[in-house]
C-alpha cells in the first residue's frame, strides 16, 4: 500500500481496532495520537457507525480525519455500520473499484480513509481477514419522521447484512482458515445482560451473524454496535460436530475508555485501552 511504512511483505503487525465513532473528528483525532504515542501502528480499523453521515457534516468529517491521519502516516479502514450512509458509500465503493483506487479490495475514500465493501475478505501480515458491515436500527421510526419533517435522509432500507450476502462470503472464503472476523453487529448468543434489543429483525440479523461465525470459525471477533465493552468465548459447533471457540470483544464508542485496542497478529493478542 502506497504510503505505508517500510514493513515488509507479511511481517507480524499492531492494528488499533476502534467502535463506533458518530462523525467525532476530535475521536478519531485523539486516537491517531495514541497511536503514534503507542508506536509501531500505521492502520486503524473502525467497526461500523463511522461517521459517512448526510450532507455536509459528513464530509467534513471525512476531510479533517483523512488531513489529520495523512500527516501522521496512518491509514483508517471503515466497516459499513447500520447508521453511515448505504447511498454514498455503495457509490463512492463502486467509482473507486471501477477507476482501480482499491488496496486489498478497500475502496480510496481519501488517500488515506479506505472503505469495505458489505462483505470482504483479506490477507494483512500473513493472516486472513474477514468482515460484514450492517445491523438493524432500532431507532428507525425516530429516522423516518425526521427525514419526513426536515426532508434529510437518515435511514436506508439496505442497513442490514442480507442472507445472499451471508452465503456469499461464506462460499468466497471457500473453507480458507479465518484468524480475524469484524463486524458491527454482534452474535445472537452475545451474552449482554439485557442489552441485546429484543425485536425480531434485530434478533434475524444476529443471527445471520451467528451463521457467518460458523462458516468462517474464526479465531478471533471483533464487533461494535453496543457501545460496550464486553469480552467471552462464543462456542460455536461446525458442521462436522466438533466445538471452536471464538474470543470475541465488543467495543464501546466515541471517546468511552474502552473503545479502542490493539490487535497484535503476531502473537494473536488484543489488549483494551484500559488493560495496557
Amino acid at each position: 500500500m502506497a504510503g505505508t511504512t517500510d514493513r515488509k511483505w507479511g511481517d507480524p503487525m499492531k492494528i488499533m481496532l476502534v467502535g463506533d465513532t458518530h462523525g467525532s473528528t476530535r475521536d478519531v483525532k485523539t486516537k491517531i495520537d495514541i497511536a503514534k504515542r503507542i508506536g509501531g501502528i500505521d492502520r486503524m480499523v473502525i467497526v461500523g457507525d463511522c461517521g459517512l453521515w448526510t450532507g455536509h457534516e459528513g464530509v467534513v468529517f471525512i476531510d479533517e480525519i483523512n488531513e489529520y491521519a495523512r500527516k501522521n502516516n496512518i491509514f483508517i479502514f471503515m466497516i459499513r455500520g447500520n447508521h453511515d450512509n448505504t447511498d454514498w458509500w455503495h457509490r463512492a465503493y463502486e467509482a473507486a473499484r471501477i477507476s482501480g483506487a482499491t488496496s486489498k479490495g478497500f475502496a480510496y475514500l481519501r488517500t488515506n480513509v479506505l472503505i469495505a465493501p458489505t462483505i470482504h475478505a483479506w490477507r494483512w501480515a500473513g493472516k486472513q481477514f474477514a468482515s460484514a458491515g450492517g445491523a438493524v436500527s432500532i431507532d428507525k421510526d425516530y429516522r423516518l419522521e425526521y427525514e419526513r419533517k426536515k426532508g434529510i435522509k437518515i435511514w436506508w432500507d439496505d442497513e442490514q447484512l442480507t442472507d445472499d450476502e451471508v452465503n456469499d462470503l461464506i462460499v468466497g472464503m471457500g473453507g480458507i482458515k479465518t484468524d480475524y472476523l469484524l463486524t458491527h453487529d454482534c452474535s445472537d448468543k452475545t451474552p449482554f445482560y439485557g442489552r441485546l434489543k429484543p425485536d425480531h429483525e434485530s434478533k434475524i440479523h444476529r443471527q445471520r451473524i451467528d451463521r457467518v461465525l460458523k462458516g468462517l470459525n474464526p479465531r478471533m471477533h471483533f464487533h461494535g454496535h453496543f457501545h460496550t465493552r464486553y469480552e467471552w468465548e462464543n462456542m460455536v459447533v461446525s458442521e462436522n460436530g466438533e466445538p471452536h471457540y471464538i474470543a470475541t470483544f465488543g467495543l464501546e464508542c466515541n471517546d468511552d475508555p474502552d473503545s479502542w485496542g490493539i490487535l497484535d497478529t503476531e502473537d494473536d493478542s488484543f489488549v483494551f485501552a484500559t488493560d495496557m
